[in-house]
């Protein structure tokens, strides 16, 4: 259905897509929260393992790069926290 410039919307139909939107909104929230956890668990024990090992361990350069990634990726993941 076209709505006309001069009609007024319908209350209802502003308070559903609202309803909607702030549904979304806290779904979003949730699994950026959820991702945050799991990130700062990999970044917090990746660092762990980088400052235990050796300048000389072959693993060391594998460590580093983890601890890089999950870096990248909180930077990320706080990108698409929504703001209101």
């Amino acid at each position: 259905m076209k709505k006309s410039l001069n009609t007024k919307p319908n209350p209802s139909e502003e308070s559903s897509e609202f309803s909607d939107l702030d549904s979304y909104h806290q779904k979003v929230c949730a699994v950026v929260h959820e991702c945050n956890n799991l990130l700062m668990g990999i970044y917090g024990n990746s660092d762990y393992l980088v400052e235990g090992l050796s300048k000389d361990d072959p693993n060391l350069e594998v460590a580093e790069e983890i601890r890089q990634a999950a870096e990248e990726a909180l930077e990320a993941i706080g990108k698409l926290q929504p703001k209101r």
